[in-house]
């Protein structure tokens, strides 16, 4: 689903998980969890649940999982920052997965690790399209919890200078959510 539209759809939602992507058994959900610090503007927090788990990526995560993929996959780096960028300008994951004929693991698992559990570090991540459909869900949810911030320029931004090759932890820092100037914790006792 494009960006515009699963922002719209998701707009006014009620407390309670909603679906926004499923595939077998793996799906992404946007979770209505209340109030934020405003009482107008609920909180929103991105769950994704992979082999038969429900997780809480955070930014971080997400980075994570990409660096593992172009570790293991170093001759589609530049394709899969593309993509990320094309997810941050609006365009639906499934179909960008589709075009680009990205693998469904970046590595594939050989018959001696067939006996072993799986780890990220087997497969390089999740799965592609579940990573891209996260993306996506993760851009929404920042979307709606700061709106002033811009989420998908922020998110675009930062996948143009990780293919410029500036640091991933540079990168990651700031998109992190920043404690405001002279703000060094909130007082949940007093409401001003």
């Amino acid at each position: 689903m494009r960006y515009s539209d699963l922002k719209i759809q998701t707009a006014n939602l009620p407390v309670g998980r909603h679906l926004i992507y499923e595939r077998g058994p793996d799906a992404v959900f946007v979770e209505v969890v209340g109030q934020a610090q405003s009482p107008d503007r609920p909180l929103y927090r991105l769950v994704v649940r992979w082999s038969d788990f429900d997780r809480v990526p955070r930014h971080s995560d997400l980075f994570a999982d990409l660096l593992l993929k172009a570790e293991a996959r170093p001759d589609l780096r530049l394709s899969l920052l593309e993509a990320c960028e094309q997810i941050s300008s609006g365009v639906a994951p499934s179909q960008l997965f589709e075009q680009r004929q990205f693998p469904r693991y970046f590595r594939e698992r050989g018959d001696a690790e067939l006996a072993r559990p799986m780890t990220m570090y087997q497969t390089a991540g999740m799965p592609t399209e579940l990573f891209l459909c996260a993306l996506q869900g993760l851009i929404l949810v920042y979307d709606h919890n700061d709106p002033r911030a811009n989420a998908p320029d922020m998110f675009r931004h930062a996948f143009s200078r990780l293919g410029a090759g500036d640091p991933v932890l540079d990168v990651v820092s700031k998109l992190a959510p920043q404690t405001p100037a002279g703000k060094r914790y909130y007082d949940l006792s007093k409401r001003a």
